[in-house]
């Protein structure tokens, strides 16, 4: 292949796209509370430690979360140092990975237009696209998970033996459960039970030989470490582990309790356009093919199961980002033979001029923190916006450039100009959310954490014990680089704030429980900024006579 061929292949302009997309100001904000910081904290005590196979959090067993991609974010921090832009790198990478992937799946599957369209429009949503800018997990766990599905479905519709496709999905459905845990097995084999059930397979069932081959692939990945820890330290980490999964079904963690149908609200708001294009789909057609059913029954199972988990966090509908995406290339894809409805491109002008809406008033209350104020209740709000921001003053017409590209995108349709409209579409949300990221993300950051995580950066390296009061944050370990500490006591909250401590305590407590540090009459208010209040405790004194008697 010619140079001149290579850059104008698909791969090369996805790549380009990808990095163009993901990479920018990747490191401009602070990590967010609290998981990007719990899971950039976990990967920098593996670094101090040298202890890879463990997951810690303050030097503490951390029951929540396998490794793997803790072992990701250690080797970029290996290549880049210990940061934001460290911590948010693998998923940028796994943004690239993942549209090359779906335009080759796409491609296999239909044809090379498909397949752009399908990587295309998942760059070019929302929310997917926000996803590859964050130190979170799911973006490399639904990419494991996804792949363990589309192997296995794979090995289902094959009229021949497929065991090397039946170790393919035990290979990624293993690596799911090492990055997050055994739900990534409960999503492929719900997939798989509902179409057996359903009777949606091509054979009735699969080969023996090619259950075990999936079965044995799954368990030895995943044994290289949930095996490796039991044999270790005993069935510890995996009791903590699966009763930490079952409070989550069953219980609202950390105050995240939502109404049922929270997930559908936002993947149909924050899925922009994907959830417009595919909504029609989502409920069947009369010509799906196998691979149709199987995305179709991927996203209803995440959809429903996360749906009656009580705690409800926003990542955790996550992985129907893919079959979405997949149901709505299909959709744009039939359209050069049946036409866009209208109802679809009137979805698709509505929701953007909400989205345009949205963006200009942020833009427009950011610079204007008087009227931002006084619609805003509690006081921890109130006196965050007390931060200075580092505004430009135009943030507004970020708004007005999504309207825009609104309207040229609403034209394509018209015209029928499929494919040059989710070009479009994908550069939009690229250069969009790299201007959010750009200027309204910072000032958020500034306005909910910063002066909080500025507290702990000017300790961090000295002798002191950092914590806070009232709320709960990974800050204090990541930003304040937080050593494992010699006292037995250092864990002790009570002894931390009243006990014998034998170095300073610097405390942060937001302002609305302040009253609770009226008790302690040895902790001084250094100072207040933002939403937050600062301590500092010192070790009492021994008297010279009490020194000698020791």
């Amino acid at each position: 292949m010619s140079i001149c061929s290579f850059i104008k292949h698909p791969v090369f302009l996805l790549i380009l796209l990808g990095v163009a997309s993901f990479f920018p100001f990747l490191g401009t904000t602070h990590l967010f509370d609290w998981d990007e910081i719990n899971f950039a904290e976990s990967a920098r005590e593996m670094m101090i430690t040298g202890e890879y196979l463990k997951v810690q959090i303050n030097y503490e067993p951390f029951w929540e979360k396998p490794p793997l991609f803790f072992w990701l974010q250690v080797i970029s921090m290996k290549v880049f140092g210990v940061g934001a832009f460290a911590a948010r790198f693998p998923n940028a990478v796994m943004g690239i990975v993942t549209m090359i992937t779906l335009y080759l799946l796409g491609r296999r599957e239909h044809n090379q237009t498909f397949g752009l369209i399908w990587s295309l429009l998942y760059v070019g949503s929302l929310l997917p696209h926000l996803y590859y800018r964050s130190g979170i997990i799911d973006p490399v766990f639904n990419f494991f998970i996804f792949l363990g599905v589309y192997y296995l479905y794979r090995t289902v519709v094959s009229f021949s033996k497929s065991l090397h496709l039946a170790s393919l999905s035990g290979l990624f459905t293993g690596l799911s459960v090492l990055t997050k845990g055994p739900v990534g097995l409960l999503l492929v084999l719900l997939t798989f039970l509902i179409l057996w059930a359903r009777k949606r397979l091509t054979r009735s069932i699969a080969h023996y030989q090619e259950v075990v081959i999936f079965v044995l692939t799954a368990l030895l990945v995943s044994f290289f470490w949930f095996g490796w820890e039991t044999i270790q330290n005993g069935p510890r980490y995996l009791v903590e582990f699966i009763a930490y999964q079952v409070h989550l079904f069953t219980k609202p963690v950390a105050g995240h309790a939502q109404p049922w149908y929270y997930h559908a609200l936002v993947v149909f708001i924050g899925c922009f356009p994907i959830s417009i294009f595919g909504l029609r789909r989502l409920f069947g057609t009369s010509n799906m093919s196998d691979f149709d059913r199987w995305m179709l029954a991927l996203f209803w199972v995440v959809m429903l199961l996360f749906s009656c988990v009580t705690t409800k966090i926003v990542h955790y509908s996550s992985m129907t980002y893919l079959p979405l995406s997949f149901l709505a290339a299909r959709e744009v894809y039939s359209w050069h033979q049946a036409g866009v409805t209208k109802s679809t491109m009137a979805l698709y002008v509505v929701f953007g001029c909400i989205w345009s809406l949205l963006l200009v008033a942020l833009g427009y209350l950011l610079n204007d923190i008087d009227l931002l104020s006084s619609m805003l209740k509690g006081e921890f709000a109130i006196e965050s916006l007390k931060v200075e921001l580092d505004l430009l003053g135009w943030e507004w017409a970020i708004g007005i450039l999504f309207f825009m590209a609104t309207i040229f995108i609403y034209n394509l349709l018209l015209k029928k100009q499929f494919l040059k409209m989710v070009w479009v579409q994908a550069m939009v949300i690229s250069v969009i959310l790299t201007f959010v990221s750009a200027t309204l993300l910072p000032n958020i950051e500034a306005l909910s954490q910063r002066p909080a995580i500025n507290f702990f950066k000017s300790y961090k390296g000295k002798d002191v014990y950092l914590m806070t009061e009232g709320h709960k944050s990974y800050a204090t370990y990541f930003y304040g680089e937080a050593q494992r500490h010699e006292n037995e006591h250092a864990l002790e909250e009570k002894w931390l704030l009243s006990g014998p401590i034998d170095k300073p305590v610097y405390i942060a407590v937001k302002v609305n429980n302040v009253e609770c540090m009226e008790q302690y009459p040895d902790i001084v208010e250094l100072y207040r900024k933002g939403g937050f209040v600062f301590f500092e405790r010192l070790p009492q004194k021994i008297p010279e006579s009490e020194a000698l008697k020791r």
